[in-house]
Parts: structure tokens; C-alpha cells; sequence
């Protein structure tokens, strides 16, 4: 039987382990999107495919890196107390708020629910929930009257593609 310190202090090497090659897979994404060349249809399958290994902090770091790339002037917001907005995304003098889902199941009427609340804490004009999967129809059904987009996985696809795109312009 290993003791429990020794238990333990592996526990934490793992855990220091994982959160290095997180990082270094965070900087790849990074110059993935602002490099040069272009993502070939394999490229973008195993980039989306790492996106939904990322913990939430990751991804809204990911979309950040996107929307800078987009011209957008990116503000995060505070890992607790966020008011139901991950990212404030600036441009040309609109606000939107963004809410950021790295799921593995489908996304729900909460996320919408937040991101409304976010509209008028934050003096937004647009809202997006953006998500690696999917919507409830619950999800749709709320946002529509109220505004707010929703990026699904196909649209973050389309997100990735734009800003990679904007290096060759």
C-alpha cells in the first residue's frame, strides 16, 4: 500500500503535468490561428477535436484569440461572479456579450438565461452563446425572443475558419 502523502504529492505532479501540456496546447491553437498558411480539413477536425478536451477557462481563452484576430476588442471578465458573460467582445461602438460553453451534452435555456442577464449588466447590444455542441430546442425557443445568437458547433467551425483567414488578408 502507497502511503497517503506519497499519493498525494503524485496526485499534484499529475495535476502540474496536465495543466503544462494544456498550456502548450493552448499556444499551438494560438499559432494555429495567427499563422501563416491555411487549416486543411483534417487540420480543422483534430483542432475542433482538442477544443472539446479543453477545460472552460481554455476555450473562452480560445474564442478570445479568435475575436482579437477578428478586429474585435476582447475584455474577459471576472471566473466567479461573471454575471452571465464570459468575454465582452467591442467593435465600431457595438457591445456584445459573449457566454462561453465547452460541453459535451447539449446546451440548455440556462446559458441563455445568463447571457440575457449580462445584456443589461453590462450595457450590451448583442449576446452570443457559443458552444462545442449543441443547443436544446429549449435553448432556441429562448433565445429568439430575446436576441441572443447561438453558435453552435458548425458556427465555431465557421468562427476558427474567419480568423485563421484574416492572415491572408
Amino acid at each position: 500500500m502507497v502511503p497517503r502523502f506519497l499519493q498525494k504529492a503524485a496526485k499534484n505532479i499529475v495535476k502540474e503535468a496536465i495543466k503544462e501540456i494544456q498550456k502548450t496546447l493552448l499556444d499551438t491553437f494560438k499559432d494555429i490561428i495567427l499563422g501563416q498558411g491555411t487549416l486543411d480539413r483534417k487540420e480543422l477536425g483534430q483542432l475542433v477535436g482538442q477544443i472539446d478536451k479543453m477545460t472552460g477557462e481554455e476555450f473562452e481563452e480560445f474564442l478570445s484569440i479568435c475575436f482579437k484576430r477578428l478586429g474585435y476588442v476582447v475584455k474577459t471578465t471576472p471566473k466567479s461572479n461573471d454575471f452571465g458573460a464570459d468575454l465582452i467582445l467591442i467593435n465600431q461602438g457595438n457591445k456584445t456579450v459573449v457566454q462561453a460553453k465547452r460541453y459535451k451534452k447539449t446546451v440548455g435555456s440556462a446559458a441563455v438565461q445568463e447571457v440575457v442577464g449580462a445584456i443589461k449588466y453590462y450595457g450590451a447590444n448583442n449576446a452570443i452563446v457559443i458552444t462545442n455542441s449543441k443547443f436544446t430546442s429549449s435553448a432556441y425557443a429562448l433565445a429568439r425572443p430575446n436576441g441572443v445568437e447561438l453558435w453552435d458547433r458548425e458556427k465555431l467551425i465557421d468562427l476558427i475558419l474567419r480568423a485563421k483567414t484574416m492572415n491572408q488578408q
